[in-house]
């Protein structure tokens, strides 16, 4: 039996035989900072810190990013979609792209597969013997994670440039994807409670770092008891690296105070030390976005709990997003919602967060939803815009250059509506919006945005399809 990837980026799974289906999301990179540079020191010992400077970066890799705008048609205009391609598997997560090529997961075939967009055409397709997904493109080689393996794949043949064990073992998750930036791949080792930092285009190791906070441990470290232990463990989030420094988060326990909670660490790549952490009381974090020397998090618990709940109850919680000095690490402002956030993503100077809230019409046993993207002042916090949705936020948040692109669905006596919206990033004013009214299926998944295009995914349990708008 294939591993199920739990996939903490809620969204409600839905499927119909028309349009085939439905999954996650993803987009494409901005442009990033230039290369570190470091003096070579290789062996698991660890490299010498480099005694070159390292300028700081205004941001890490964004997936749903891109500064390349979906151009406008004219009000009235009709878009058209096109199937582009067909593969014979199910898309299981996210899609990468670079240079006209597509990289997604062929989960039913423990396979990922790199696809010619412009001709519709399979390049080649890499099957390593284990479940293997989140496929994406960075430092010239197509990173993905296995059950127990980290692998980096030639983008021109497909075959393997090197693999690195995951330092993971869990039944019904992935590892997290590894941080690839400035010619290192940054991988959160969970059962050794190591980061380990190796060459991105060899596989070499260059040093480690111990997460964990063993000055708290003493007493634990002898004690049966869980009144007694401080246990600091690999959070659910992937490493984040921006300029000259990677940013970790982690679990804690703490048992003498009876407290749970999550901390992040922001880890200097230049001398391996830590520069500062910061805790977070009653957060479930994914990975953070830095932006603009920001750090952004926002707490998922509310859509987790929402996602895995089977009755679906009529009640999401509140959450919250933060922001902190990415330099510092101290707290710059918070922004709470009584609603459950979803997603986020942040470029020129605006944060916008997608949220899932109840309709005054919504009981536990007929829960309705609604959905709302905010647009937020990434300096001070400020709301400087929001807008409700027709029905629930299906899809990531997307920039692509001035505008915030996703996706909303509704469903009323087993009938379908639709609609993908572009608001301006800054004012969240009208940009275009596609409508699929009453229809017997929904509309495909937006999938990614990309060259000034969305790209959608329909699917069932055989077979993908991927459809361009234009």
């Amino acid at each position: 039996m294939k591993k199920i990837v739990l996939v903490i980026a809620v969204v409600a799974v839905l499927t119909s035989a028309a349009w085939l289906g439905k999954s996650r999301l993803t987009g494409t990179p901005p442009s990033v900072s230039a290369a570190v540079a470091t003096a070579e020191k290789a062996g698991r010992s660890g490299e010498a810190p480099s005694t070159r400077p390292v300028a700081p970066a205004a941001g890490s890799f964004q997936q749903n990013v891109t500064q390349q705008e979906v151009p406008f048609k004219k009000p009235g205009s009709k878009y058209t979609f096109h199937r582009a391609f067909e593969v014979g598997c199910r898309v299981f997560n996210n899609v990468g792209y670079a240079g006209g090529t597509a990289y997604f997961d062929c989960g039913s075939e423990d396979a990922i597969i790199a696809v010619d967009i412009a001709s519709g055409q399979e390049k080649w397709r890499f099957k390593p013997g284990e479940f293997v997904t989140d496929p994406v493109f960075r430092e010239g080689l197509v990173f993905a994670v296995g059950e127990h393996n980290i692998y980096a794949i030639d983008p021109a043949t497909g075959k393997r440039a090197w693999q690195a064990d995951a330092h993971f073992n869990h039944d019904s998750m992935s590892p997290p994807q590894p941080a690839v930036q400035d010619r290192r791949a940054y991988i959160m080792g969970v059962t050794d409670c190591q980061l380990h930092v190796l060459d991105a285009r060899t596989g070499q190791p260059r040093w480690d770092y111990s997460y964990c906070d063993a000055r708290a441990l003493p007493a634990a470290q002898t004690s049966t008891s869980s009144s007694r232990l401080w246990i600091e463990t690999a959070g659910l989030a992937a490493p984040v690296v921006a300029g000259d420094k990677v940013y970790l988060t982690t679990s804690v326990y703490d048992g003498p105070n009876k407290r749970a909670f999550q901390r992040i660490h922001a880890i200097d790549i230049v001398t391996h030390h830590e520069v500062w952490s910061h805790d977070f009381d009653q957060m479930m974090l994914l990975a953070p976005v830095i932006d603009g020397g920001r750090l952004f998090v926002v707490d998922m618990a509310a859509a987790f709990n929402y996602a895995l709940s089977d009755s679906k109850p009529a009640t999401h919680g509140s959450s919250a997003a933060v922001c902190l000095d990415a330099a510092t690490g101290k707290e710059l402002w918070s922004f709470r919602v009584s609603e459950a956030l979803s997603d986020f993503a942040a470029s020129n100077g605006v944060l916008v967060l997608s949220s899932t809230y109840d309709l005054p019409s919504s009981s536990s046993s007929n829960p309705m939803s609604g959905g709302r993207v905010y647009g937020l002042d990434a300096a001070t916090g400020n709301r400087l815009w929001s807008f409700d949705t027709t029905g629930e936020v299906k899809s990531s948040v997307f920039i692509a250059g001035g505008g915030a692109i996703f996706e909303s669905w509704t469903a009323n006596k087993q009938l379908y509506s639709n609609h993908i919206y572009a608001r301006d990033l800054k004012t969240g004013g009208h940009r275009w919006e596609l409508r699929q009214e009453d229809a017997q299926c929904q509309m495909p998944d937006l999938k990614l945005v990309e060259v000034g295009t969305l790209w959608l995914l329909s699917q069932d349990d055989q077979k993908s399809g991927f459809w361009r708008v234009q």
